[in-house]
């Protein structure tokens, strides 16, 4: 049975700075929102008479080190006598102060860790792959990421926090592959891997990155509810009350249903030419290589849900089709795949994205201090139980959904959780959560 939400009289947050000064006594409003393939951010507004916190900050070497050193944040909410969220850490990007005299407010901007370090680049120029001077062993897109993120982000942050890590899954390409970054910077660098990469990991199926404190994760989303501990993959259930406004779990609800975004997702083709066998490669000569559609695309994740819960999928008989420009021939056969193998790439990434944004949900529930890991998103479910009376049938929004984002809203008197959620059509080929 999945652990239930307590919620207590009043919230409270834990506000630290570089890991000294408290400023949970001063706090008046704080969010911390992530979403899926996003990270976290969090966004504290706190009061500082005659703007002393500020004049403190600049004499504790914030001047001295904010442009050369991460400036650590460690947050948590709880309600009082009551439970807490896990402690997070993030790292200020911004620095906003307005006001005057005794009226004066500080705002905090932070964003998680991994992203503050991988935005930070050196324009290098150097290839990724098989002993080069990088260190890195072997040359899969998988290995060549890990590398990447050991020498600018784990390198780094370790000489100012212990313990900065990185899980990625495997790849299915070739050991001896050769990666150039062509100067791009860290993020964007593993970002254009990422974007055509799907075609090649064990499941074909999309990628997602989450960020977990001093922790980043790129993991197969097939994978991802095997990796989730049994408190973290199903959160229970969650009442709406119709007939008493406020009294159930839901207190309010945004719905956004987007079937015309079937005209151009029914089926995504693309094309290309062979430059090693000379072979040209479209729906014609091989559709099965070429189409991404429902049926081979069955790696993703969807709830168990009816004909009575989400919509149907587009039939065989309508013949739409939108064309994506193709993924580039590897043409050294470095890839250690046939071209036909991973042309489907960028199409089958957009695809399988596209696909989470036709039904989706935003819940608000009391503050719930067991959404503070963003490693859940996608994978994670919750069941909304809506009946105007006990005999009658479930509203057609009731039943199983996917999370995908939470944004808590704190301030001195209330606390408030939002949740994000989705389903795909009930017909789908999917892995059932």
């Amino acid at each position: 049975m999945a652990e239930t939400n307590q919620v207590g009289p009043a919230p409270a947050i834990t506000l630290k700075i570089t890991g000294g000064k408290d400023f949970s006594g001063n706090f008046e409003k704080l969010e911390w929102a992530s979403f899926i393939n996003s990270g976290y951010i969090v966004r504290a507004k706190v009061v500082d008479p005659y703007f002393a916190i500020l004049e403190d900050l600049a004499a504790d070497k914030y001047l001295e080190k904010g442009r050369v050193e991460p400036t650590q944040l460690e947050f948590a909410i709880n309600w009082v006598d009551g439970p807490a969220t896990e402690k997070r850490k993030a790292y200020l990007a911004y620095l906003n102060g307005r006001g005057v005299v005794e009226n004066a407010r500080l705002e905090f901007i932070g964003i998680d860790p991994p992203s503050w370090w991988l935005n930070a680049g050196d324009a290098d120029g150097s290839v990724w792959g098989k002993d080069d001077p990088h260190g890195t062993k072997s040359g899969r897109i998988s290995d060549v990421i890990k590398s990447v993120i050991e020498k600018y982000y784990i390198s780094r942050d370790k000489s100012t926090n212990p313990g900065p890590s990185s899980k990625v899954s495997d790849t299915d390409d070739s050991k001896e592959n050769l990666w150039w970054m062509m100067k791009m910077d860290p993020k964007t660098f593993i970002s254009s891997l990422l974007e055509w990469s799907s075609s090649i990991t064990p499941k074909k199926s999309a990628w997602v990155v989450a960020s977990v404190d001093h922790e980043i994760k790129i993991k197969e989303m097939n994978s991802l509810p095997d990796d989730l501990p049994a408190n973290k993959k199903d959160f229970g259930v969650f009442n709406v009350n119709t007939n008493m406004p406020g009294a159930g779990d839901i207190k309010k609800i945004e719905i956004l249903a987007n079937n015309v975004i079937s005209v151009f997702q029914t089926k995504l083709i693309t094309q290309g030419i062979s430059t090693i066998s000379g072979q040209f490669i479209d729906k014609i000569t091989q559709k099965k290589k070429v189409s991404v559609e429902d049926e081979n695309t069955s790696a993703k994740l969807n709830t168990n849900i009816g004909p009575d819960r989400g919509f149907k999928k587009p039939d065989n008989k309508t013949d739409w089709a939108t064309s994506v420009h193709m993924v580039p021939e590897f043409s050294a056969g470095d890839l250690g795949m046939a071209y036909a193998d991973y042309i489907d790439g960028r199409a089958r990434t957009m695809f399988m994205d596209m696909l989470n944004m036709v039904m989706r949900l935003r819940v608000r529930v009391n503050g719930d201090y067991r959404f503070d890991d963003s490693s859940i998103l996608g994978a994670s479910t919750l069941t909304l139980s809506w009946k105007d009376h006990p005999d009658e049938k479930p509203y057609f929004l009731s039943g199983k959904w996917i999370i995908y984002g939470f944004h808590h809203i704190v301030t001195r008197v209330n606390w408030w959780t939002d949740l994000y959620l989705y389903r795909i059509d009930y017909d789908a080929a999917a892995k059932k959560l």
